[in-house]
């Protein structure tokens, strides 16, 4: 199953490699800064998505220009300083994160420019404009769809393929992801935030900041979203996962192996359920360990999914647990973030 998801998860990572690699250049930080425009502008080509990383860039630019200035320093931010070098870091920011991800955007449309060969006889603004109004009008539910809040929590995957064999073998391809890895990320990511916060710490900024930027822009959009608009998300959220641990190493070692141990059973156990293995068809609802996960019932109901998650005890307490998880973890984080007592008690056990 391919979705362009993954090419633009791509380009977004690498990206935000070469922005990391910017403030301690291997050659050259104006080159690394132009590469990471370069991919930014792939990723926009390949999916709208990528434009929140290009936001995210620029609340970096504000964010180390602000901090630099505080410290009554200004234009000493390295090469996201709008004030450095007398306006060459800002103009270099300006040429790299809009002029050259807007030219690659363009050029992939050369053939919506108008013309004969033009799809539909549409040139590229009137194509732009039919693929706004799809998304800012669409009002039809679907099955599988899931809302912002459900995806750190992998409450609703989606069916990308099902397939009956000979011998009364089904062939699965759900998009669960490692249910284990997702829930311990789900604080982990929390907390990371709350830590890039309380101790000014530059490497948990950049991952709480670019893993942010992809996700707070679904909040408001009101359209029926989908678990894979959480792929972008993903690979920042797993490193916070990997950071936590990181810092847990020295003193917790047996803890995390003893949860990588898990992650990786989790992993063999759910592998036939998520790359079309065949295997007999009874045991394929063994796999669906949350009722949520059941292609009925639904968070958006249709015809053929009638049954909403309210209407079935097991979901609707699913969705309540969910919901005081995440609350729990939010408070907590902003604890951390605060600076509260308990929080620091806790975090000196934990060795952070």
């Amino acid at each position: 199953i391919g979705m362009n998801d993954v090419y633009v998860a791509t380009f977004i990572v690498a990206a935000w490699y070469f922005i990391v690699a910017a403030h301690k250049p291997r050659r050259s930080a104006a080159l690394d800064v132009v590469i990471a425009g370069v991919l930014l502008g792939l990723g926009l080509a390949s999916k709208w998505a990528a434009a929140y990383s290009l936001g995210g860039v620029f609340i970096l630019a504000l964010g180390v220009t602000a901090l630099a200035y505080e410290r009554g320093r200004p234009g000493s931010g390295g090469p996201f300083d709008l004030l450095a070098g007398r306006g060459r870091s800002a103009a270099l920011l300006f040429v790299s994160f809009a002029v050259i991800p807007l030219a690659i955007y363009l050029g992939s449309y050369v053939h919506w420019f108008g013309g004969a060969t033009a799809p539909y006889g549409w040139n590229l603004w009137e194509l732009t404009q039919q693929m706004y109004w799809y998304h800012s009008s669409l009002t039809a539910p679907h099955c599988a769809g899931s809302p912002w809040w459900s995806w750190p929590l992998d409450l609703k995957p989606v069916y990308w393929y099902f397939g009956s064999s000979t011998g009364g073998t089904n062939g699965y391809i759900y998009d669960a992801g490692n249910i284990v890895l997702f829930w311990a990320a789900l604080p982990a990511a929390a907390l990371t935030i709350a830590l890039s916060i309380r101790t000014r710490s530059w490497s948990l900024a950049i991952v709480s900041l670019a893993m942010l930027t992809q996700y707070v822009a679904w909040i408001p959009i009101s359209r029926v979203l989908f678990f894979y608009h959480f792929f972008t998300v993903l690979p920042f959220y797993l490193l916070s996962l990997a950071a936590i641990f990181a810092a847990l190493w020295e003193r917790h070692r047996k803890a995390v192996l003893v949860f990588l141990g898990v992650a990786a059973a989790a992993f063999v156990i759910f592998y036939p359920y998520v790359s079309g293995v065949p295997i007999p068809g009874e045991i394929g609802s063994v796999y669906e360990i949350l009722p949520t996960w059941h292609y009925d019932p639904t968070f958006y109901p249709t015809e053929s999914c009638p049954t909403p998650v309210s209407a079935n005890a097991f979901s609707t307490a699913t969705v309540i647990v969910a919901w005081i998880i995440e609350g729990a973890v939010l408070v907590g984080a902003v604890a951390v973030a605060l600076g509260a007592p308990v929080a620091r008690r806790l975090l000196d056990r934990l060795g952070l």
